[in-house]
């Protein structure tokens, strides 16, 4: 479920971005619109930084995991409320692993 989250999130950024890029173009082909012209390109400059930052969590929590499973720190709790697009859901599922590797 999480994961289906995940990718409708990033989609929908990927789309403002690319319909940010279409505008900044637009509007730099257009004389006399350097001001909305800017506008675009430091919102896509920001929403491209988010895309970033939103994977990275991503990826730092799945590394996270699995150097705690690669190490056997098996006291390793993965709450991650808050962050939204399935990150809940994917610390439960992290935290469940660990500790059924503990009782084995």
């Amino acid at each position: 479920m999480g994961y289906n989250k995940f990718s409708v999130l990033l989609g929908i950024r990927l789309v403002l971005i690319m319909l940010g890029l279409w505008t900044a173009v637009y509007m730099f082909i257009l004389p006399g619109f350097h001001a909305t012209t800017f506008l675009a390109v430091t919102i896509v400059t920001i929403q491209a930084f988010e895309v970033f930052r939103f994977v990275s969590k991503t990826n730092a929590e799945i590394s996270r995991f699995l150097d705690a499973a690669k190490y056997a720190d098996f006291g390793q709790q993965f709450k991650l409320d808050g962050m939204g697009a399935g990150f809940a859901e994917l610390g439960e599922t992290f935290t469940i692993i660990l500790d059924r590797f503990q009782a084995a």
